[in-house]
């Protein structure tokens, strides 16, 4: 019986043996697809959040151009009044200025077509024409200085999207995704 036993535990030791083989090898594939299910979320769970962080940083940029937008649409509009009211009070002093000119020469017994009193009333049509020319520059580099603004920020916004996407992806190559 010790002989038969001793056959039995010989030809059952292989197959424990392989059972417990086979055991570890699936207790390690279970062990590396559990792995691999922990990456492939961690994997996801980066993926997701550099999206978050460039959906972030487009929404924001997109708030402070409609902002700086709305303020330069406002500027625009104050500088359309600004002028409109400047040229109505050029023009209110400018006739002001050539009747009093003209009251004047009158009473001296001189008329606008005599030299001297042409002469001073066209140097004043000119020079309120040369002020109108000064303010309304004034006002068109005001606008180029909104533009560049403008300009500038959409720059900003390019540089910082650039920057964004380079960090993301040396923060993928460091962590293998590439």
């Amino acid at each position: 019986m010790g002989n038969l036993a001793n056959t039995a535990l010989q030809a059952i030791l292989p197959a424990l043996t392989a059972y417990s083989t086979v055991r570890g090898i699936s207790d390690d594939v279970e062990e590396r697809n559990r792995r691999t299910r922990e990456a492939g979320q961690e994997r996801l769970a980066f993926e997701q959040r550099q999206d978050l962080d460039r959906r972030s940083l487009a929404a924001g940029q997109d708030a402070g151009l409609a902002r700086m937008r709305g303020g330069h649409a406002g500027r625009r509009a104050e500088l359309d009044a600004a002028a409109g009211a400047d040229e109505r009070e050029r023009r209110t002093a400018l006739r002001g200025e050539v009747g009093r000119m003209r009251s004047l020469f009158g009473a001296r017994g001189l008329t606008a077509g005599d030299g001297s009193a042409g002469a001073v009333l066209r140097g004043i049509e000119q020079e309120s024409e040369a002020a109108r020319r000064r303010t309304a520059e004034l006002d068109r580099l005001k606008r180029a200085a909104l533009e560049r603004e403008g300009e500038d920020q959409r720059r900003r916004n390019l540089l910082e999207t650039s920057e964004l996407a380079e960090r993301q992806r040396i923060e993928r190559i460091a962590r293998g995704y590439s």
